[in-house]
Order: C-alpha cells, then structure tokens, then sequence
C-alpha cells in the first residue's frame, strides 16, 4: 500500500480503458510504454499507480517509454525489492528513451513527487534501498512518520531544504538535506548521505537553525538513471 491518497484515474492500453488508483495534478503526468524501442508498436499509457502491469496485459512488454514528470520502473510487481529500477525525470516537456536493464521487464510503475509539477517541494520515503516496497509522502511535515522503523531512500522534488529527525516530533539529532535549484534529488540509500537506515522519525520542510549534520545536494530538472541492487 502507499502512504499517499489515491485517486481514481483512467488508463488507456491500446484500445481499451481501465481504471486504477494512482496520482493526479494540474499538469499532464504521464508515462507512455512501447512494446518496442524507438518509441513504436503497442503501448499503454498510465497517469497513476500501477502495482502490476499484468492488469493491464503489459507486464514485461515495455522497451521504450515517453514521460512527463517523475517516474520509477520495476522489475518486479508492487514496486518489489531486488528488482531493477529506471528512473526518469523531465519537468515540462516529454523526455523519451529506451529501457537497457529493464527491457522487456518493467512489472510494475509509480508515479514520484506533486501532480502539479517537479518544482513542488515534496519528501517522498521509501521502505527499502532504491525505492522499494511501501512509501510515505509529505509536503510539509510529519511529527511520527509511519515509516519510522522501516526506510532505506528519499526522493525530493522541487529542491530547497528538509530537516530529518531521529526523535519524533522533530526531536533529538537532525540533519539539514539541502538542495540546490528546484529539480529533483534522488537518494537511492540513505547511507550515502549518512544518514542510518531505519533512523529517522519526523521530518519537516525547511533547514533548522542548529541540525547536528548538513547534507548538500544538488538537484536536477532533467534525468534519466538505472539502478542494479
């Protein structure tokens, strides 16, 4: 399940429509599979959640792929640790590429960060490295987060500065995650930035005066990354 509110939202596969729950903003968010690279043959077309592309008779089909905002590929359905990750980002216009490690693979897709563009400040934590599993979603702040004892990655949005805590209601030591620009900073183990798994317990938008740690970062407007647990 994800943290997240859900929406009813349509897909179109091929010449058929279906319905899932999924994310919905201002902007036109959306990721179009290929059954072929270059962009070609068959495809489906998703503005939300898809925990299994099977639902939709596309699972390990997709070879190429057209997107608008952020988007994470698994190999695996329900978003499944071990799996092979694809992440790519574009902010207003489409960013099209091929799939090399999960061509042909791609079992399920979700959606990353505010339906109304990458420039919204959001915190995005994930139950496991390289965003697997359950997520938690915040846009300002959260005093006891429902992943406290079980998170490995983070993913910002809309750049700017967030305090994480290992005591809840912002209590006990912090670290200032600092970012520059307005794109998007992926974390795919919150280890590299030194931060401990499992750690953190609240996390609210904004540097506080004192943090024990602070963590600099750059984002970026534009990616296109895989990743190999």
């Amino acid at each position: 399940m994800s943290f997240r509110s859900t929406f009813l939202l349509k897909i179109v596969c091929c010449f058929t429509a279906a319905t899932v729950s999924g994310v919905f903003g201002q902007q036109d968010i959306r990721a179009t599979l290929y059954e072929q690279f270059g962009n070609s043959g068959m495809s489906v077309s998703i503005d939300g959640y898809v925990p299994d592309l099977s639902t939709l008779g596309f699972a390990d089909r997709a070879r190429s792929a057209c997107t608008v905002g952020m988007w994470i590929f698994y190999a695996m359905p329900n978003y499944g640790y071990g799996s092979y990750h694809v992440v790519a980002t574009y902010s207003d216009s489409p960013f099209c590429f091929d799939f090399d490690i999960v061509a042909a693979d791609v079992s399920s897709v979700r959606y990353v960060g505010s339906g109304a563009g990458l420039s919204v400040q959001t915190f995005t934590l994930y139950e496991q490295t390289y965003f697997a599993r359950n997520e938690e979603y915040i846009t300002s702040e959260k005093p006891a987060l429902n992943l406290a004892n079980v998170h490995g990655s983070i993913i910002l949005t809309g750049g700017g500065n967030w305090t994480v805590f290992e005591g809840t209601s912002y209590s006990g030591p912090s670290a200032c995650l600092a970012s520059t620009g307005t794109g998007v900073v992926v974390i795919a183990d919150i280890r590299t930035v030194g931060l401990e798994h499992n750690s953190l317990r609240s996390v609210r938008i904004g540097c506080e005066t004192n943090p024990k740690t602070v963590v600099h970062l750059q984002s970026s407007m534009t990616g296109h990354r895989s990743f190999s647990p």
